[in-house]
């Protein structure tokens, strides 16, 4: 019989859903359920999986921890937590699951030291390549620059939108917007549209986990200027397959002004980001990461709490 699996996301439609979706679709070796935070009542669960996964560190008052796994996605979590990472560890993390998994390479490196000898491991999601595919999509002719901008306006992560179309107004380009808040989001159908409208993405938050929007105009072949937060250092070779910017106006306005009257290199940078995403940043390739989180948590903290059961109980 299949172990059985709960996925814990906040809500339908959202992201964390459609991360859900993903592994439920191209993970089959176990029986994979999802649930969210808005259905109630999920602490009662508990004891109808063999595991629970929790996407974020939802504050859940499970009664244990030992076969939870909890996820970490949004830098501002801890990064806005007063005492910062290690009492955002202490008070939200470390006795409310067995594993955590981070998205980010600044997070591994910051959490390492505060989680001891449990396990912390790299665990990131991938693109729908086939859904963000720029071939389905022809880049819309337009005269001048488009500059683009996809997230949640009300986000506690300060996307900096306000950056980017002061930026835009100094260089009398247009800035195009793809907003989303939780009572009206667009639909991922329409992003591959909006993606092929414009000629670059911004991205000058304050703080991200592994953008999404990186990884889905990275696919359309749309180059990304980013602040250096999240997984964008990992993804982006400044000057290649994108631009790294100081959060500001001035360093934002640069980077435009390069691209905009270089528009050959704003296409080969599209080019080369297209590249990188495909091969290493799919959902083909991403799930294993999650397969290996999931196989670790049976075959070695399962099986350790069965056996300690059966040595101290005889069960």
């Amino acid at each position: 019989m299949k172990k059985t699996i709960l996925l814990v996301a906040d809500m339908r439609g959202w992201i964390f859903d459609r991360h859900c979706q993903e592994i439920q679709k191209r993970i089959s070796e176990y029986k994979i359920d999802i649930t969210y935070l808005n259905d109630g009542n999920i602490e009662t669960l508990y004891s109808d999986y063999d595991l629970i996964y929790l996407l974020d560190p939802f504050q859940l008052n499970f009664s244990e921890h030992k076969k939870v796994i909890m996820g970490l996605r949004g830098d501002w979590l801890f990064l806005n937590y007063p005492g910062g990472a290690r009492q955002y560890y202490k008070s939200c993390i470390k006795k409310r699951c067995c594993i955590l998994h981070v998205v980010n390479q600044r997070q591994y490196q910051i959490f390492k030291p505060l989680v001891g000898e449990n396990p912390l491991m790299m665990v990131r999601h991938g693109v729908d390549e086939l859904m963000f595919n720029k071939d389905e999509y022809l880049h819309a002719a337009h005269n001048g620059f488009i500059v683009g901008w996809a997230g949640k306006t009300d986000s506690n992560g300060d996307k900096g939108l306000d950056l980017i179309q002061e930026a835009c107004a100094r260089l009398g380009v247009v800035c195009l917007t793809a907003k989303y808040n939780n009572s009206g989001q667009l639909h991922k159908n329409q992003m591959p549209h909006f993606y092929s409208q414009i000629d670059v993405l911004c991205c000058m938050s304050r703080s991200e986990g592994c953008w999404n929007p990186l990884l889905e105009a990275g696919a359309m072949g749309i180059p990304v200027i980013s602040t250096r937060v999240g997984a964008a250092e990992e993804i982006i070779q400044c000057g290649v397959n994108g631009l790294l910017v100081d959060r500001n106006v001035d360093s934002l306005v640069e980077a435009l002004d390069t691209l905009t009257n270089n528009p050959e290199q704003c296409r080969v940078m599209g080019k080369h980001l297209r590249e990188t995403i495909l091969s290493s940043w799919t959902w083909d390739q991403r799930i294993q990461d999650y397969r290996e989180m999931f196989d670790y948590y049976f075959s070695n903290i399962a099986t350790a709490q069965t056996t300690w059961l059966h040595r101290i109980f005889g069960i």
